[in-house]
């Protein structure tokens, strides 16, 4: 796992869609968590956002929304390209669900047309050591639509929904053997800190 973090010197309320600054930022050491890290806070604007047009022959519009019962299908398949495999039926569950703990947890699509090209996940997380904090749990973009920015479109909105619950940090765990995403996250002004590892124990049969 690698750690990144970037922490910003002020706060600059923005208009509708307007992204942080990147040279507005400073770094300071990451304390110790339990996993690596990509940590990134910034500034605070609307959740509400208009659809962007992707570059090249793509050029179509883009909607970021909640994501809906109706998506299990499309979010199941693109859990497949984060290598994980989980069935629809557990995937639509797990989406009706989201309404009975929507003040911690939200979940987003991006939409081309009727296509579901990617999706993102984020939650408030609690621990003892430290302040409450929002954390990425997963976000994916369908293979063939990478690279056209809706990476970025879908952070944007699960950092507004961070900074309206009143936390000052966004964090996202990535693996190391997953190099796109860390040159994504290093593009978007993130700052690697370090390595570390994860350990699990699964429960007894």
């Amino acid at each position: 796992m690698e750690h990144f973090e970037a922490i910003p010197s002020s706060r600059r309320f923005a208009p509708l869609g307007l992204r942080f600054r990147r040279d507005r930022f400073l770094q300071r050491p990451l304390a110790l968590v339990d996993c690596a890290k990509i940590v990134i806070a910034a500034m605070s604007y609307s959740e509400d956002q208009k659809g962007s047009e992707l570059p090249g022959a793509r050029v179509r519009q883009l909607l970021i929304r909640q994501m809906e019962p109706q998506d299990s299908a499309g979010v199941a398949l693109l859990i497949t390209q984060l290598g994980y495999c989980r069935a629809v039926e557990e995937v639509h569950r797990w989406i009706q669900e989201l309404d009975s703990h929507k003040e911690q947890q939200a979940a987003y699509v991006a939409c081309i047309e009727e296509e579901i090209v990617g999706w993102i996940e984020v939650s408030i997380v609690h621990h003892l050591q430290r302040p409450p904090c929002a954390l990425i749990g997963g976000l994916v973009v369908k293979d063939a639509y990478r690279g056209g920015g809706i990476g970025r479109r879908l952070c944007e909105r699960a950092e507004a929904w961070s900074w309206q619950k009143g936390v000052e940090t966004l964090r996202v765990t990535s693996r190391n053997t997953r190099g796109d995403a860390h040159r994504f996250y290093l593009r978007d002004g993130y700052r690697h800190l370090k390595t570390s590892l994860v350990f699990e124990k699964t429960r007894p049969e």
